[in-house]
């Protein structure tokens, strides 16, 4: 399976670069639906015409970014102020939280 997510342009630097190798997100519907050796294809907001492809290496499930967080390679105070615009504590609480290990498709 293949699926189409949207990045910021820092994180997506990063992927791009190979500096970054864990993507969070909400453990949603759609995200209870990965898989390892799932492709993914990241978007480059805003006008998302560039885009990277990836394949999950592993799936980091967590009750809070929190707690996942120590095992993201991700700037933690630029995570946390990060995540918080675009998932609510809500959210957070009711779905979990997913880390998405990847590596880039050659």
């Amino acid at each position: 399976m293949i699926i189409d997510m949207r990045l910021q342009p820092k994180p997506f630097e990063r992927i791009k670069s190979g500096l970054k190798k864990i993507e969070l997100r909400i453990h949603d519907e759609k995200r209870r639906a990965l898989k390892v050796g799932d492709g993914i294809v990241f978007r480059k907001r805003p006008d998302e015409v560039e885009e990277l492809s990836v394949r999950i290496t592993d799936l980091l499930v967590y009750p809070s970014f929190s707690d996942l967080l120590g095992y993201a390679d991700e700037d933690r105070d630029w995570a946390k102020e990060s995540l918080g615009t675009y998932y609510t504590p809500e959210e957070e609480k009711e779905w979990g939280v997913v880390g998405i290990c990847i590596e880039l498709n050659n």
